[in-house]
């Protein structure tokens, strides 16, 4: 089955992906800001289940760089989540 999941990627790879509910996107863009890293940006995608559990087994097994490459792979749909604020998004339009 197809879902709707959130994340972060760094520079490093996939940092993290979670399944999408009302709180995942308010919290990972939180995170986000407050770390400040250049380069690192929240994400969307849609994509089978079975392949999520894999890839967050690739997380587990700290494969990030993997796991981006599946996720790029796999996904039906992937897109950045621009931040709210106009400070961050002037920033994320710099890039």
């Amino acid at each position: 089955m197809r879902n709707s999941y959130v994340g972060i990627i760094g520079q490093h790879g996939l940092e993290s992906l979670y399944e999408e509910n009302e709180h995942t996107v308010a919290f990972l863009q939180r995170r986000i800001e407050r770390r400040q890293r250049i380069g690192d940006v929240c994400f969307w995608t849609v994509l089978d289940s079975r392949f999520a559990a894999v890839i967050n087994m690739e997380l587990a097994n700290d494969c990030h760089a993997q796991a981006l490459i599946l996720l790029q792979t796999l996904a039906d749909e992937i897109g950045r989540i621009l931040p709210d604020s106009p400070e961050s998004l002037s920033f994320v339009l710099a890039e």
